[in-house]
């Protein structure tokens, strides 16, 4: 791996399907170009000085086109070669540098003028430079070990810094002076591959070097050795040694000839310090807060964090929400344990509503416990298996006489979850989401206030051209029981400065004197419905249906590094929104809660059923825009709705957070 100059680019050698390919990263905008694709091995990218997008790599690529040749088993070979690739992703060949000198090649550095890379053309790795105007190679370095691993700079006097294998252990070294126009000649030292000499350009008045006459016998009695070293090439076996071997292999017993530690080297007595047993040190993996906006309770502050241990296998999740009036709030503690297939875990949640209507002050109270077990079925889907036990008060202080309305609820909840959605940016998702959920609650000495709910919810991130996303989502919730839930439609979720609207009748969010609605806290909020207000419809069923074209415009239009966090994640999108939720059959049916209206009852001594014959479905339009604004996700939608057939006013949205 190497980074540009300007530090916008990586150049990485990575294996995709046990291939090993090029590919450039945009750091600022996390992109990723493949520039090759075949089975020939692209090894130790290297960045030309100066340029975000010319590599230099070594490779055993048999020819210099790229695409025509997928290459095959058959044609691979050992040794490598030193190319150069342009940056382009439609790049159809590249450039050859230097041809097969060994094994071992790699770029160090490089230029318009020159590249140095590494060779063991000559048996022991050493620094080499290519001269791309005469194409001719020299060695720079001339030493008796094997250069591992090496960065360099031509600037001033030159240096460099290498890494090298010293008495087993790897040891880095700097030279802060490094001749860059220094010339070695020397033997290849054999291993078995054929000799291959680099070649020499005749060039006018240019000093021939000459070459060094030295056999290879000469080049090894110079090898200075360290004790317990051998020179592998001139030793000799010891005399007792083989006659020992000789004597234990008449006797079949060679595998028990212990092994024998020259004369030169002592032993050492090597401490070993270990096994320790594991430590379950708990760390603090994740801390979010934000602000929130809730539909009853009105602005807010909510703080989580998530701990764990170092595998894992412990998670411990804490968090809160308050309102700015101090009087609601929520609180959660929850732990799972992933040590085996099936992972455990164990909830505690409490929320508090205070309603001051008309003088009179009500206290909601919300308390549950939940156990789950979670099957995995592979690492984008699970089952999920949860027992609850929930509690639901209402206190009404203007009635002092009325004892505490309490509902104990036994319940059940089953969900399936998959989910192989990837993020490639700030509110930029792709794949799919798919959550189907049923849970049944079954009132503990009330059997009137059972209820169930069927809640289905399917996600799909299609990626349209490069950035672009289209996003859809279909959604539907069903309650039945003696004691439906009500779902409540319209709007955007984390609104602010919220606008309700209120129905005559079977209004989920009225409060006040002597109206007990602890079913609130059940109560389902179905967001997107965008060109109307919150509570616009309200029913035990309901049905969703979302699509959003996500535009990063800047980051479309412009391919290079992006620093301003808000031009960066700064989006358009143009949206469409269609729903309804009824109380009854069906949407279409006469005998629901959108086509039946009630006038009068009550003191009215007068009292009609009126049956409408309208459209069941609202849809909204429109266009927004998203970005990164003071450290919060803010986004701003201007919505038109349509509701039988007659279109709205325009409606304006600021929400924080995250789309669907």
């Amino acid at each position: 791996m190497d980074i540009s100059d300007d530090g916008t680019m990586l150049a990485v050698s990575a294996d995709k399907g046990g291939k090993n390919d090029l590919y450039l990263v945009s750091v600022s905008r996390a992109s990723v170009i493949a520039l090759t694709n075949d089975l020939y091995d692209d090894l130790h990218p290297q960045f030309v000085s100066g340029s975000s997008r010319k590599v230099v790599f070594s490779s055993n690529r048999t020819t210099d086109s790229l695409g025509t040749d997928a290459g095959n088993y058959k044609t691979l070979q050992a040794s490598i070669s030193l190319f150069e690739h342009d940056g382009s992703p439609r790049a159809e060949t590249v450039t050859r540098l230097v041809d097969s000198l060994g094994t071992a090649m790699s770029a160090i550095s490089a230029d318009e003028n020159f590249v140095y890379f590494l060779s063991d053309h000559k048996g022991i790795r050493n620094v080499f430079k290519y001269d791309r105007q005469l194409q001719a190679i020299s060695q720079l370095t001339n030493y008796p070990f094997s250069v591992r691993s090496a960065d360099m700079t031509v600037e001033g006097n030159g240096g460099i810094v290498y890494s090298k294998l010293s008495n087993g252990l790897f040891e880095m070294n700097f030279l802060n002076s490094f001749n860059i126009n220094a010339t070695f000649e020397t033997p290849v030292i054999s291993r078995g591959a054929p000799k291959v000499e680099p070649k020499q350009s005749a060039i006018p008045g240019q000093k021939q070097v000459k070459k060094d006459t030295l056999d290879g016998n000469q080049l090894a009695s110079k090898i200075q050795l360290r004790e317990g070293e051998v020179d592998t090439d001139n030793y000799q076996f010891d005399e007792d040694i083989l006659k020992t071997f000789e004597f234990r292999q008449k006797k079949g017993s060679v595998a028990n000839v212990p092994t024998l530690i020259p004369k030169t080297r002592k032993r050492e007595n090597i401490a070993i310090q270990g096994p320790y047993d594991y430590r379950g040190l708990f760390i603090a993996n994740d801390a979010t807060s934000d602000w929130r906006i809730d539909p009853i309770r009105g602005f807010g502050y909510a703080q989580s964090i998530s701990m764990n241990d170092l595998l894992e296998n412990h998670v411990i999740k804490a968090g809160f929400f308050i309102s700015t009036t101090f009087r609601n709030s929520d609180l959660f503690a929850e732990y799972n344990n992933n040590t085996y297939r099936v992972d455990f875990g164990a909830r505690v949640e409490r929320k508090s509503l205070y309603i001051d209507s008309e003088n009179a002050i009500q206290r909601y109270r919300f308390n549950q416990v939940q156990l789950s077990a979670s099957y995995p079925f592979s690492a984008h889907a699970r089952f999920t298996l949860t027992p609850m036990f929930t509690v639901t008060r209402l206190v009404d202080i203007g009635l002092i006489s009325e004892p505490d309305r309490s509902t104990q609820y036994g319940g059940l909840r089953s969900e399936f979850v998959v989910d192989n959605t990837t993020i490639n940016g700030m509110n930029m998702v792709e794949g799919t989401r798919l959550k189907v959920r049923y849970e049944s609650y079954l009132g503990i000495g009330q059997a009137y206030q059972n209820f169930n709910r069927l809640s289905i919810d399917l996600r799909r991130y299609q990626k349209v051209h490069r950035d672009l996303i289209l996003a859809g989502r279909l959604a539907f919730s069903r309650s039945g029981g003696r004691a439906p839930k009500q779902s409540i439609m319209g709007g955007m979720e984390n609104w602010v400065a919220n606008r309700k609207d209120s129905p005559n009748t079977n209004d989920p969010l009225d409060f006040g004197p002597g109206i007990d609605n602890r079913d609130i806290f059940f109560a389902e909020f179905a967001t997107n419905l965008r060109g109307f207000n919150l509570n616009r419809l309200a029913g035990t069923n309901y049905f969703l249906a979302n699509l959003e074209l996500r535009i990063p415009l800047v980051k479309y239009l412009y391919r290079g590094p992006i620093t301003s966090n808000f031009l960066r994640n700064f989006q358009i999108i143009g949206f469409s929104d269609l729903g309804t939720a009824w109380t009854g059959r069906g949407p279409f049916s006469e005998e629901n809660s959108l086509n039946t209206e009630i006038i009068g009852g009550g003191t009215d001594p007068f009292r009609a059923t009126v049956t409408n014959f309208r459209n069941p479905y609202l849809m909204g339009y429109g266009v927004g825009a998203r970005t990164m604004l003071f450290g919060f996700y803010v986004k701003f939608d201007y919505a038109w709705g349509i509701d039988n057939g007659i279109t709205n006013k325009a409606v304006p949205y600021v929400t924080l957070g995250y789309d669907f």
